[in-house]
């Protein structure tokens, strides 16, 4: 870990490259905003109690953002591709799980 801290070029080849460095640096300023936005929206459920406050919200947002973008580029990428609700289902369970989300209560 502490090499990737230290290289300069690390944040930009692990966020993908994606064309030139204008179009690089637009996706990178854009996941920031993304990351921001969701980190605040991981915050205040916090706050409010309705995630755990045990989990940095900054992590949290990236963690899922990322999960989310993989899973969804996987999926795209089979033949045939998965069926929406299954897709839907299973980043349910990650962010669910990945932000600790506690299931409401069966009314059984």
């Amino acid at each position: 870990m502490a090499f990737l801290y230290a290289e300069p070029l690390a944040p930009v080849l692990l966020g993908g490259l994606t064309g030139d460095a204008e179009v690089a640096a637009a996706n990178t300023r854009q996941l920031h905003t993304l990351i921001e936005l969701g980190a605040r929206n991981m915050a205040h459920a916090q706050h409010a109690g309705e995630l755990p406050a045990d989990r940095h919200p900054e992590f949290l947002a990236a963690a899922t953002l990322g999960g989310t973008h993989a899973v969804i580029s996987t999926a795209l990428t089979r033949t045939p591709r998965p069926p929406s609700e299954d897709l839907v289902a299973q980043l349910w369970a990650f962010v669910s799980g990945a932000v600790g989300l506690i299931p409401p209560p069966s009314s059984s």
